[in-house]
């Protein structure tokens, strides 16, 4: 059963359905996914409540990557990051982690935001997202959101907010309240999802 980044899962969800399947099928071998951001997720957990310094960051993840554009995509990100946060002080810590299953099990989505920080009485929970392309739509980042709060808002972080930061558009996005429709297209997805893999395993089978 595969297991992937919140950021991918929310980039399936906004793909169309042919082009989802076409990216599912590569998790149907084991390890054959790759998290294009990793190492700038990496950086902001570091640069924050890891206390690394800015330079020994991009030098120990981002300079040792081979690929020119993945360089520089995640540098850009992380000097988003940096621009986003500096007005915001230094407050930062460790942020909760969990897991999202799908009913069946078939699809497991990692939770792991990226820092947690305290602006003023506010303990602000934030992941983040740097994907080019798709472009990230406001519904799909309370989809984000919503799976953040609902597996991961228990003590000592239910008093926490939990938000998505897009570094692309510097925007950030809260929960929607109780949206009804957020709730059932997470739900559809999931079941989508335990029906896809489902039906691979039966072909296999056969």
């Amino acid at each position: 059963m595969p297991q992937i980044a919140l950021t991918t899962f929310l980039k399936l969800c906004l793909f169309s359905e042919k082009r989802k399947q076409s990216e599912y099928r590569r998790y149907l071998t084991p390890g054959d996914g790759y998290d294009f951001y990793r190492s700038l997720k990496r950086c902001v957990a570091e640069t924050t409540y890891g206390e690394k310094t800015y330079d020994y960051c991009v030098g120990k993840y981002l300079n040792p990557l081979k690929r020119a554009s993945e360089r520089n995509l995640n540098r850009e990100g992380l000097q988003s990051f940096v621009n986003w946060v500096r007005p915001l002080g230094q407050d930062f810590f460790e942020p909760p982690e969990g897991v999202a299953s799908s009913p069946k099990g078939h699809l497991k989505v990692k939770l792991k935001p990226e820092v947690g920080i305290r602006i003023g009485a506010e303990k602000r929970v934030v992941a983040i997202w740097n994907t080019r392309t798709p472009e990230l739509s406001q519904f799909v980042a309370g989809v984000g959101v919503q799976l953040l709060q609902s597996n991961l808002s228990a003590p000592p972080f239910d008093d926490c907010t939990f938000s998505l930061l897009d570094l692309r558009k510097n925007a950030s996005y809260f929960a929607q309240g109780e949206n009804p429709h957020i709730a059932k297209f997470i739900f559809d997805e999931f079941n989508w999802a335990d029906a896809f893999f489902e039906e691979n395993k039966k072909e296999e089978a056969a």
